[in-house]
């Protein structure tokens, strides 16, 4: 009889300790640390993706575009489950399919890769991320200093096709 009540504590103990409710796991993350590892678990979020956001008082805002059909809503989903997050408004647009467009987004990523800094645009989480919308190219991000900024803006406007440059990249600390 003792055995099995010892077996009992034991199994309770083990079994309460490795079935923590989802909510209580991220317990010492902000809401801001909660949104950013969400958008980076996404799994289409990618360097054609842009998502920005703002907290205030629980209330997550955001902004952006998405090239990846079904992002806006899938980042909706997985922070309306979060703790902390009272609601969400959900401000991201979807870009509408484009063969136009795609040339360019592929033209902009080769062009970078080979002849600017790559290391910005490579990787699961880029630190530059390229929008084209309409023609236009829109970018944002951080690097590590100013000539590296100003070489990819000069690079995104020499794409063929493309009627402006939109150039929102930070001078600061970089990803990775």
């Amino acid at each position: 009889m003792r055995f099995i009540k010892s077996f009992a504590l034991i199994f309770v103990l083990l079994f309460g300790m490795t079935v923590i409710p989802a909510k209580a796991q991220n317990s010492g993350r902000t809401v801001e640390q909660e949104v950013a590892r969400q958008l980076r678990m996404l799994s289409n979020y990618n360097v054609f993706d842009y998502i920005d956001y703002k907290v205030e008082n629980g209330v997550v805002t955001l902004s952006g575009w998405t090239n990846s059909l079904g992002t806006k809503y899938y980042i909706e989903r997985a922070l309306k489950r979060q703790d902390g997050i009272k609601a969400v408004v959900n401000n991201i647009e979807e870009l509408p399919p484009s063969r136009i467009d795609d040339r360019i987004r592929i033209a902009t990523l080769r062009t970078f890769a080979e002849r600017g800094p790559g290391r910005y645009i490579s990787g699961l989480h880029p630190d530059v991320r390229i929008t084209v919308k309409n023609g236009n190219i829109i970018l944002n991000g951080v690097v590590s200093n100013v000539s590296d900024r100003d070489v990819l803006n000069i690079l995104a406007n020499s794409i063929p096709g493309v009627f402006s440059v939109t150039n929102n990249i930070k001078v600061g600390k970089t990803i990775s």
